[in-house]
Protein backbone atom coordinates (compact mmCIF):
# COMPACT_ATOMS: atom_id res chain seq x y z
CA UNK A 1 0.00 0.00 0.00
CA UNK A 2 2.70 2.50 0.70
CA UNK A 3 4.45 1.63 -2.56
CA UNK A 4 0.83 2.52 -4.50
CA UNK A 5 1.00 5.67 -2.27
CA UNK A 6 4.77 6.65 -3.47
CA UNK A 7 3.54 6.04 -6.91
CA UNK A 8 0.83 8.54 -6.67
CA UNK A 9 2.60 11.11 -4.85
CA UNK A 10 5.25 10.80 -7.62
CA UNK A 11 3.34 10.90 -10.39
CA UNK A 12 1.62 13.97 -9.02
CA UNK A 13 4.88 15.75 -8.16
CA UNK A 14 5.87 14.60 -12.21
CA UNK A 15 2.36 15.74 -13.67
CA UNK A 16 2.68 19.22 -11.78
CA UNK A 17 -0.82 18.42 -10.10
CA UNK A 18 -3.04 21.32 -8.70
CA UNK A 19 -5.98 19.97 -6.57
CA UNK A 20 -8.87 22.47 -6.33
CA UNK A 21 -7.70 25.40 -7.23
CA UNK A 22 -9.71 26.40 -10.42
CA UNK A 23 -12.14 29.16 -10.14
CA UNK A 24 -15.51 29.76 -11.86
CA UNK A 25 -13.67 31.89 -14.95
CA UNK A 26 -11.29 28.67 -14.78
CA UNK A 27 -14.37 26.50 -15.97
CA UNK A 28 -16.52 29.09 -17.77
CA UNK A 29 -15.56 26.95 -21.08
CA UNK A 30 -18.15 24.22 -20.05
CA UNK A 31 -21.20 26.55 -20.59
CA UNK A 32 -20.32 26.76 -24.48
CA UNK A 33 -21.66 23.38 -24.81
CA UNK A 34 -25.53 24.32 -26.12
CA UNK A 35 -27.39 22.42 -24.03
CA UNK A 36 -25.41 24.25 -20.87
CA UNK A 37 -25.92 27.57 -22.39
CA UNK A 38 -28.77 28.74 -20.11
CA UNK A 39 -26.88 27.40 -17.16
CA UNK A 40 -25.22 29.79 -14.71
CA UNK A 41 -22.19 28.12 -12.57
CA UNK A 42 -22.70 28.01 -8.92
CA UNK A 43 -19.22 27.14 -8.08
CA UNK A 44 -16.50 24.65 -8.67
CA UNK A 45 -16.52 21.62 -6.42
CA UNK A 46 -13.54 20.05 -7.40
CA UNK A 47 -10.64 20.67 -10.27
CA UNK A 48 -7.43 19.24 -10.83
CA UNK A 49 -5.14 20.38 -13.65
CA UNK A 50 -1.83 19.46 -14.68
CA UNK A 51 0.40 19.48 -17.75
CA UNK A 52 -1.19 16.58 -19.40
CA UNK A 53 -4.92 16.52 -17.81
CA UNK A 54 -7.09 19.31 -16.57
CA UNK A 55 -10.68 17.64 -14.69
CA UNK A 56 -13.21 19.92 -13.32
CA UNK A 57 -16.45 19.62 -11.48
CA UNK A 58 -19.02 22.49 -11.02
CA UNK A 59 -22.66 22.95 -9.73
CA UNK A 60 -24.77 24.65 -12.24
CA UNK A 61 -28.02 26.43 -11.71
CA UNK A 62 -30.91 27.27 -14.21
CA UNK A 63 -29.81 24.46 -16.43
CA UNK A 64 -32.58 23.04 -18.21
CA UNK A 65 -31.82 19.13 -19.34
CA UNK A 66 -34.54 18.50 -22.05
CA UNK A 67 -31.71 19.04 -24.75
CA UNK A 68 -29.92 16.55 -22.75
CA UNK A 69 -32.28 14.18 -22.32
CA UNK A 70 -34.62 14.57 -24.99
CA UNK A 71 -32.93 15.68 -28.20
CA UNK A 72 -35.16 17.45 -30.77
CA UNK A 73 -36.36 14.92 -33.56
CA UNK A 74 -33.68 14.37 -36.26
CA UNK A 75 -31.07 16.01 -34.83
CA UNK A 76 -27.49 14.46 -33.97
CA UNK A 77 -26.60 12.80 -30.78
CA UNK A 78 -24.77 14.99 -28.87
CA UNK A 79 -25.71 13.43 -25.21
CA UNK A 80 -25.38 9.87 -24.49
CA UNK A 81 -27.10 8.30 -21.30
CA UNK A 82 -24.31 6.51 -19.66
CA UNK A 83 -26.14 2.78 -19.75
CA UNK A 84 -26.68 3.26 -22.90
CA UNK A 85 -23.07 5.14 -24.65
CA UNK A 86 -22.68 3.95 -28.23
CA UNK A 87 -19.29 1.93 -28.74
CA UNK A 88 -16.66 4.73 -29.51
CA UNK A 89 -18.07 7.11 -26.89
CA UNK A 90 -17.82 3.89 -24.32
CA UNK A 91 -13.79 3.76 -25.73
CA UNK A 92 -13.14 6.91 -24.34
CA UNK A 93 -15.03 6.93 -21.12
CA UNK A 94 -12.94 3.87 -20.04
CA UNK A 95 -9.65 5.63 -21.53
CA UNK A 96 -10.64 8.91 -19.17
CA UNK A 97 -11.49 6.37 -16.19
CA UNK A 98 -7.90 5.13 -16.26
CA UNK A 99 -7.13 8.38 -14.59
CA UNK A 100 -9.43 8.37 -11.42
CA UNK A 101 -6.28 6.88 -10.01
CA UNK A 102 -4.98 10.51 -9.99
CA UNK A 103 -7.98 12.30 -9.46
CA UNK A 104 -10.08 10.94 -6.34
CA UNK A 105 -13.03 12.66 -6.68
CA UNK A 106 -13.53 11.91 -10.19
CA UNK A 107 -16.52 9.18 -10.91
CA UNK A 108 -15.44 5.53 -11.07
CA UNK A 109 -17.09 3.33 -13.74
CA UNK A 110 -20.55 2.24 -12.66
CA UNK A 111 -21.39 6.03 -12.14
CA UNK A 112 -20.10 7.04 -15.34
CA UNK A 113 -21.83 4.04 -16.73
CA UNK A 114 -25.50 4.94 -15.19
CA UNK A 115 -28.78 6.03 -16.20
CA UNK A 116 -28.23 9.27 -14.42
CA UNK A 117 -25.31 10.30 -16.10
CA UNK A 118 -25.16 11.76 -19.59
CA UNK A 119 -22.24 11.89 -21.71
CA UNK A 120 -20.62 14.44 -24.40
CA UNK A 121 -17.93 14.07 -26.64
CA UNK A 122 -16.17 16.79 -26.89
CA UNK A 123 -12.41 16.21 -28.50
CA UNK A 124 -10.86 12.75 -29.43
CA UNK A 125 -7.05 11.82 -30.45
CA UNK A 126 -6.58 8.52 -31.91
CA UNK A 127 -3.68 6.49 -32.08
CA UNK A 128 -5.06 3.99 -34.72
CA UNK A 129 -8.49 2.92 -33.54
CA UNK A 130 -7.46 3.36 -29.91
CA UNK A 131 -8.54 6.58 -28.01
CA UNK A 132 -5.67 9.06 -26.90
CA UNK A 133 -6.55 12.05 -25.41
CA UNK A 134 -10.06 12.35 -25.03
CA UNK A 135 -12.40 15.51 -23.91
CA UNK A 136 -15.68 14.77 -22.61
CA UNK A 137 -18.55 16.60 -20.48
CA UNK A 138 -20.64 14.46 -17.80
CA UNK A 139 -23.56 15.61 -16.43
CA UNK A 140 -25.86 14.24 -13.45
CA UNK A 141 -28.80 16.26 -14.04
CA UNK A 142 -30.37 15.37 -10.47
CA UNK A 143 -27.23 16.66 -9.05
CA UNK A 144 -26.86 19.70 -11.41
CA UNK A 145 -23.60 19.12 -11.31
CA UNK A 146 -21.24 19.18 -14.84
CA UNK A 147 -17.65 17.38 -15.03
CA UNK A 148 -15.13 18.14 -17.74
CA UNK A 149 -12.34 15.88 -18.59
CA UNK A 150 -9.42 16.50 -20.74
CA UNK A 151 -6.06 14.92 -21.49
CA UNK A 152 -3.36 15.07 -24.39
CA UNK A 153 -2.56 11.57 -24.40
CA UNK A 154 1.50 11.53 -23.33
CA UNK A 155 0.17 10.00 -20.23
CA UNK A 156 -2.96 8.34 -21.18
CA UNK A 157 -3.92 5.56 -19.15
Amino acid sequence: MAVVFSVIVILRGVLGSQEDNASIRDVEFMLKEKALSHARLEKVIHSSDSFHMSAYEARLEGMDFDEIEKPPPGAPARWHRGDRLPDDVLRVVMRAEGWSHYIPWFPKTPEMLSSRTFVSLQFVTADGSEPRAPGLIFVRPAENVAIYFGADGMYSH
